[in-house]
C-alpha cells in the first residue's frame, strides 16, 4: 500500500505507475492523480502556445542563441532538439569521461 501524493488516499501499489529512478521504484501520483495532471499540463502548453516550430534556440552551455541546425537530436525534448549546442554538448560529454 501507498499514499497518493497528489490526493492523499492510500492504494494499492498496482494503482501507481513503475518508475524506475523513484526509490520505491513506483510514482508518487497515483494513476489517477497522474493523468489529471498531464491533461491539465497539456492543456496549459497549448494556450500558452508552446509548440515545436522555432528557427533558433539558446544554448545552455555558452548562452548564444543559435539555429536548430546547431543542436543535436533529442526524442524527449519538446522541439526534439538537444539543450546544448552541438560543440557544448561534446565538451560536457568528455568532461565527464
Amino acid at each position: 500500500m501507498r499514499i497518493c501524493s497528489r490526493c492523499k488516499v492510500e492504494k494499492p501499489e498496482n494503482d501507481f505507475y513503475i518508475n524506475s529512478m523513484s526509490k520505491s521504484g513506483y510514482n508518487h501520483q497515483c494513476k489517477i492523480c497522474h493523468k489529471d495532471y498531464m491533461k491539465t499540463y497539456y492543456a496549459r502548453r497549448k494556450v500558452l502556445g508552446v509548440t515545436k516550430e522555432r528557427a533558433y534556440k539558446r544554448c545552455h552551455g555558452c548562452k548564444e542563441i543559435k539555429q536548430l541546425d546547431a543542436f543535436g537530436k533529442k526524442t524527449q525534448s519538446i522541439d526534439g532538439k538537444n539543450q546544448y549546442c552541438k560543440p557544448c554538448w561534446r565538451a560536457y560529454v568528455y568532461a565527464r569521461l
